[in-house]
């Protein structure tokens, strides 16, 4: 009687395990299908320049981060990072469409980021960065705010990214992005404005050639350009006098480019600039033509050619 009752109570189980499973029988849910595509970072300022020198870097911002998922520009992550606060760096993405990266701090923990995605669309990621999460379907453009090399701030920006299959650039991508978006160029030009202020010479020199090779000092307001004018730093007065100009054709411009073209200690690649720019502006220049007139018996070559030019578009 008892090996029946047996039996009879393991065959309940089996009917029961069939009509209704457990948890364990269960198979793990399939990874998302997510396709990815190549990612990385680049340099901002490689991304953002408009003109020369190509032998000058600044190295104000470090490169900016951005994934690519589904055939399209998935998120960028852009910091406000210098190249002499960080160390190095790197990104990664797996098979089910995570992606990874970090930066190295000089003297510091390093920031990291990590977006997971639940399914295969791409606004179901989810963007974890210094402890703070961010889901993409809210916006794939991360800027992210530091001090001393560590994050006091993200912010989430909605914006549209070019598709990576018509335009797999990361480099247009960025500049389409800082064109079309003020919150973007915003951040980029307020960490700026603080470099012009400071103490150091090489740290304001560094900031003004930054926004003279991206054409961006025209973003910054007249009073502190004007202030930058007699700045001694090789590229302050020439940002500040081509961003007046491009601001609002001040009149200070000229004046400060001919001060530059004089002195005595300027390095040569922005020497060179200088009548590239009185050459821009053309016949509201004419009271740079003594001054261009004498760089055509300096000894380099290439600024005697540019001197050249900048004459024949002011006085024709």
């Amino acid at each position: 009687m008892g090996a029946s009752r047996c039996a009879l109570s393991l065959c309940a189980l089996s009917l029961f395990a069939v009509f209704f499973p457990t948890g364990c029988s269960r198979r793990a849910a399939a990874p998302p299908t997510i396709k990815g595509g190549p990612g990385g970072s680049y340099g901002i300022e490689k991304a953002l320049a408009e003109r020369g020198p190509d032998e000058v870097s600044s190295g104000f911002f470090q490169e900016f981060e951005y994934a690519v998922h589904n055939g399209e520009f998935s998120l960028m992550v852009i910091t406000d990072l210098t190249l002499s606060e960080v160390i190095g760096g790197g990104s990664g993405g797996s098979s089910t469409g995570e992606t990874h990266g970090h930066w190295k701090i000089k003297n510091k923990q390093p920031l990291s980021y990590r977006c997971t995605f639940s399914t295969d669309e791409i606004s179901s990621g989810q963007l974890t960065i210094g402890g703070i999460s961010k889901s993409l379907a809210n916006g794939r453009v991360f800027l992210v705010s530091t001090r001393d090399g560590v994050m006091t701030d993200v912010k989430q920006v909605d914006a549209p990214l070019v598709r990576a299959g018509l335009d797999p650039s990361p480099e247009k991508a960025l500049k389409n992005l800082v064109k079309e978006n003020a919150q973007v160029r915003g951040f980029l030009v307020a960490k700026l404005v603080d470099g012009l202020k400071d103490k150091q010479a090489t740290r304001r020199n560094d900031a003004a050639c930054f926004l003279y090779k991206t054409e961006m000092a025209r973003e910054i307001e007249a009073a502190v350009l004007i202030d930058l004018l007699k700045d001694q730093a090789d590229w302050t007065a020439l940002a500040a006098a081509k961003g007046l100009w491009d601001l609002s054709k001040h009149e200070a411009a000229v004046p400060a480019l001919v001060e530059m073209l004089q002195r005595k200690k300027l390095s040569i690649y922005a020497r060179r600039e200088v009548p590239k720019v009185l050459g821009e502006i053309g016949a509201a220049a004419k009271g740079a033509v003594p001054a261009l007139r004498e760089a055509l018996k300096a000894q380099d070559e290439e600024l005697r050619a540019v001197a050249e030019d900048a004459l024949k578009k002011i006085e024709n």
